[in-house]
C-alpha cells in the first residue's frame, strides 16, 4: 500500500476515547494541544516513496519515513526540551499524522474547545 493508503487504514481506525488525553484545564493537555495545533501546520517530508506492508508495525514504519522539524514545533508550541516527549504522546494515541495532520477526533476536540472558549 502506498503512504496515503497506509494514513487512510489508521484513519479508518481512530477511536474517541484517545482524544481524552487533550481534553482538560492541566498544563499536560494544554501543551498536548499546543503542540497539536502547531503540527497541524507543519511541513512534514516523505523520505522516500515506498509501500508499505499492513503489518503490527505499519504505524512506527510510516512515522520513520517522514522528517519534520521538532525545533521549530517546540518554538511556536512553546514547549522547549519537552516538544519531544509531547509529540511521542500524541503519536502513541495516533491523535497526529505523519502525513502533517491531525486525527478527525483531534480536530473536532480542538474546534469543539475553540468555540466553547470564544463562545460560539
Amino acid at each position: 500500500m502506498t503512504f496515503d493508503e497506509a494514513i487512510e487504514h489508521f484513519r479508518s481506525e481512530e477511536t474517541i476515547e484517545s482524544v481524552l488525553i487533550l481534553l482538560g484545564k492541566e498544563e499536560f493537555a494544554d501543551r498536548l494541544r499546543r503542540v497539536a495545533l502547531v503540527w497541524k501546520n507543519q511541513t512534514t517530508v516523505l523520505k522516500d516513496e515506498r509501500d508499505f506492508e499492513l503489518t503490527d508495525d505499519l504505524w512506527e514504519e510510516l512515522w520513520k519515513s517522514v522528517k519534520y522539524n521538532v525545533a521549530t514545533i517546540a518554538k511556536i508550541s512553546g514547549t522547549g526540551a519537552d516538544c519531544k516527549a509531547l509529540l511521542e504522546t500524541l503519536i502513541g494515541y495516533r491523535l497526529i499524522y505523519p502525513d502533517g495532520t491531525l486525527s478527525t477526533v483531534a480536530k473536532k476536540a480542538l474546534l469543539t474547545m475553540a468555540k466553547t472558549e470564544l463562545g460560539l
